[in-house]
């Protein structure tokens, strides 16, 4: 195995593999970007070839070719080891090679269905007319590989037996099955194709729609499950909207496979679709990875809502930013890419957060008193409490409180009775905002000090710069930073981002000045989180002390920013 890992290595270097999927600039030696992985303005994601490394100052994402093709194809290991072996020209024999031969088999089959329902498509005459009805492009045909299996029962079954591909291989991916008579027969017959494909764009299996409705047969019908096709872990789409939902940094999820696909036509490239199941944790935990903000737009129907209503809930669940776009009454997607583009185009731009879409469910029922109590109790009040961040929760209970006429204080009790372990006091070194906002700062000064220690003439002086970190975070909180962190990795970063002792100087005092406003900010939060307390005890002295402290922490932060 690691013969073959320094093949690669050997035939690849970083710079080629990274810079064949984002746009590198030179610094240096070395090279820089906006890294792939999360959403940024200015590039912190730094390639060193020399080193064969990569390292994120923003997200601390490293490694070499093979992590970095790992985390941008969503691959494990072996997986990223075969694409990088493709590339390079190497052979890899791996143990178990029965069964990669196996599957490797299985693919190969897939993609040759796929590529026979796509010939096909060119004289079926009945599925050139649905597609052309539906409002699909030629093009869009093309990038999504539509196809047509023929109305007959052994179309799929003869081809592919007569390019020598025996009936297991074809039972074993779904393509055929076997009947109560022990006759083999296509799966799918006279329905317009829609291949499904993994991350990486192989081909696992197949939705076919129906083109003459009968009581009998499905208006869909799925590929079987199969070694190749799971639909619980799969996306439809997900291999071409993965690269535009990193660069737009939101997703859009869609119910039905011709939803996404009238939605990439109408330009919006970061969809998928669930293919008409209840989304799963595996399919969040995919889009999670890509970008952690999500839009949902499916159908206003009640099952539409209903499905809605189970995707936020996980979504918030793992800490995900969620909106909703509000579909017009009884359309979806496709009826609008067909019908109004424009209509589409607002709904997603002017989709909301979760928050303020089930305040507005509150707010239309016109309630007042009590009632209006008990639906914030029960419709809003327990997605605020799943919100991760304490800051956020402030700020819609801080909205909401004004725009029905309650008490912000007892909004905060109730919110705070609702979450666990409640009443929740934060320790404000601990909170997740703080550590996210401070995380990527504090390596960037750590990766500057440590650089700057290893030459004769620094253009900062350390001691000082040191001196300044420490008095905002505390001697404890940088010497466990200092040792937890990849000093190597930091100090060849940063050398590579900072190229000339202007803008070192300049980094520097805006690095610190952006830890400082951290803190503030921070400190601050706490504050008015341990005010409600005080105020729900009514305790007047401590009242008073929180409030001059926050005004305090008000004007410092006023400034910072200035």
């Amino acid at each position: 195995m690691s013969d073959h890992v320094e093949q690669i290595k050997d035939r690849l270097g970083i710079a080629d593999v990274v810079g064949s999927y984002i746009p590198l600039e030179r610094a240096g030696r070395n090279l820089k970007a906006r890294c792939p992985f999360h959403n940024e303005r200015t590039p912190s994601f730094v390639v060193s070839p020399d080193r064969g490394t990569f390292y994120c100052f923003g997200c601390g994402k490293k490694g070499d070719i093979f992590s970095f093709v790992q985390e941008y194809e969503n691959l494990d290991f072996m997986g990223a080891l075969k694409l990088l072996a493709d590339k390079a020209g190497v052979t890899v024999t791996l143990g178990r090679s029965e069964t990669n031969q196996h599957k490797k088999e299985g693919l190969q089959v897939l993609e040759k269905v796929t590529a026979f329902y796509q010939e096909q498509l060119k004289g079926h005459a009945a599925a050139k007319a649905y597609l052309t009805k539906r409002g699909v492009t030629d093009s869009t045909i093309e990038k999504w590989r539509i196809g047509a299996a023929p109305d007959t029962w052994r179309a799929a079954h003869d081809h592919l037996l007569a390019q020598g591909i025996g009936k297991e291989v074809l039972v074993r991916t779904g393509i055929i099955k076997q009947g109560d008579t022990g006759d083999y027969y296509d799966r799918f017959r006279n329905r317009v194709m829609f291949p499904i494909a993994d991350a990486t764009g192989n081909v696992v299996g197949f939705t076919g729609r129906i083109l003459v409705p009968d009581e009998k047969s499905a208006k869909y019908v799925n590929s079987p499950e199969t070694e190749y096709f799971n639909k619980s872990k799969l996306l439809f789409g997900y291999h071409l909207a993965k690269q535009s939902i990193r660069k737009h940094n939101f997703s859009i999820l869609v119910e039905g496979q011709f939803d996404a696909i009238m939605a990439h036509q109408m330009g919006y490239t970061n969809t998928v679709a669930t293919s008409g199941t209840a989304l799963t944790d595996d399919q969040l935990t995919l889009l999670a990875r890509a970008s952690s903000r999500l839009v949902i737009a499916l159908d206003a129907d009640g099952a539409g809502f209903k499905a809605s209503e189970r995707a936020w809930q996980m979504a918030l669940a793992k800490g995900m930013d969620v909106k909703i776009a509000r579909l017009p009454q009884g359309k979806d997607p496709a009826d609008m890419a067909l019908e109004n583009p424009t209509q589409w185009k607002e709904a997603i731009k002017q989709a909301t957060h979760i928050i303020d879409f089930l305040a507005d469910q509150v707010s239309v029922q016109k309630l007042s008193g009590r009632e209006l109590a008990r639906a914030l109790h029960e419709m809003v009040v327990p997605y605020i409490v799943k919100l991760e961040s304490s800051i956020e929760q402030a700020h819609f209970v801080e909205r909401l409180a004004g725009r029905f006429g309650i008490n912000k204080d007892a909004f905060w009790q109730e919110v705070a009775t609702r979450a666990p372990g409640a009443p929740r006091v934060v320790d404000s070194r601990a909170t997740q905002e703080y550590q996210q906002a401070t995380q990527s700062v504090l390596d960037q000064l750590i990766g500057i000090v440590l650089w700057q220690q290893t030459l004769a003439d620094a253009t900062v002086s350390v001691a000082d710069l040191v001196a300044r970190i420490t008095s905002i975070i505390g001697n404890d909180v940088w010497e466990v930073r200092m040792r937890t962190v990849d000093q190597d990795a930091l100090l060849f970063a940063s050398e590579a981002l900072y190229a000339t002792p202007e803008l070192l100087l300049r980094a520097c005092d805006e690095l610190v000045a952006r830890l400082t406003r951290a803190t503030l900010v921070e400190r601050r939060a706490q504050a008015k989180q341990l005010l409600v307390e005080a105020e729900a005890s009514n305790d007047t002295h401590r009242q008073d002390e929180l409030l001059t402290e926050i005004d305090t922490l008000t004007k410092a932060l006023e400034q910072v920013d200035h």
